[in-house]
């Protein structure tokens, strides 16, 4: 994943799904917080090894990624990544206590972050990799939840650790949508961590509290 303004929009106002993940604090269970919604249940929480199908369905929403592609990306992913966070769209009338709720539990956004490899890049700290949201649920605070998450989970594996990101610097949701959550500008550039933004991206960080 990478951070392309198109997957970056769920800060904004209501939308789509009419799912509101921003009025007031989600509920926090294990490490699960959860949202109730017009439409239903929200969830986000860590991505395990038995939602490589949710995984692999998200991911086929980058350009250019293929079912099979999406299919042998996701186990790694899910793996390989320190922090990988997903979210889930329970239909309106299953609670989260309902036996078949995790059956019906649809992915609707992902996002996860890495150390930067050490002497790779000029740069180096966390990264994310990148925000992907179902376009059927966009600007209903989803993507602000998952950011939110993926900022608590990087700070309980480092406390203090800084969490950088890199997007399209015209893109004033995106900037929005992470200044919400505590990231804060840091420079303009045309590249970061080998990702190239030929009009010019924002290099985002936050400090990532234990």
């Amino acid at each position: 994943m990478t951070s392309d303004a198109s997957d970056h929009d769920p800060r904004a106002p209501h939308s789509i799904a009419d799912i509101d993940a921003r009025g007031g604090a989600p509920a926090a269970r294990d490490g699960v917080r959860t949202s109730e919604g017009p439409r239903g249940l929200l969830t986000v929480r860590a991505a395990r090894p038995e939602d490589a199908a949710r995984v692999a369905r998200l991911l086929c929403l980058r350009a250019g990624t293929s079912v099979d592609e999406a299919r042998q990306q996701a186990p790694t992913m899910i793996e390989n990544l320190p922090a990988l966070v997903i979210a889930t769209l329970t239909p309106d009338g299953v609670g989260a206590d309902d036996e078949d709720a995790e059956a019906l539990a649809v992915p609707v956004a992902l996002s996860g972050a890495f150390f930067l490899p050490e002497g790779m890049f000029d740069d180096d700290g966390w990264m994310v990799t990148g925000l992907l949201i179902d376009p059927d649920v966009r600007r209903g605070g989803i993507g602000r939840a998952v950011l939110a998450e993926l900022v608590r989970q990087v700070g309980a594996l480092q406390p203090g650790a800084v969490l950088q990101t890199f997007v399209d610097a015209t893109h004033h949701a995106a900037l929005a949508m992470h200044l919400s959550v505590g990231f804060h500008r840091v420079e303009e550039r045309q590249s970061f961590a080998g990702m190239e933004m030929p009009d010019g991206g924002m290099v985002l960080a936050v400090v990532c509290p234990g």
